[in-house]
């Protein structure tokens, strides 16, 4: 049987490895970042990536969650 402390130190384990593959995902972005018609502005690219290392706000859980969140950040 595998102790909490051990659990914890796995799931420590994983959260780092988490944010490494982020990191190295957003360095290969920044690296390879051409398409067909040309290089993507740096700008984009960063605000791109910013965006997405950032935690979700909101949780859609299903067809029906999307218009009650925007029906509930109206009021």
């Amino acid at each position: 049987m595998i102790s909490t402390t051990e659990i914890r130190k796995l799931t420590n384990e994983v959260e780092g490895l988490k944010r490494e593959v982020g990191r190295l995902r957003s360095m290969l972005i920044s690296v390879v970042g051409e398409d067909r018609e040309g290089a993507y502005r740096a700008s984009i690219v960063r605000e791109l990536l910013e965006a997405a290392s950032e935690n979700p706000s909101h949780d859609y859980t299903g067809p029906g969650s999307l218009l009650a969140q925007l029906k509930h950040t109206k009021r």
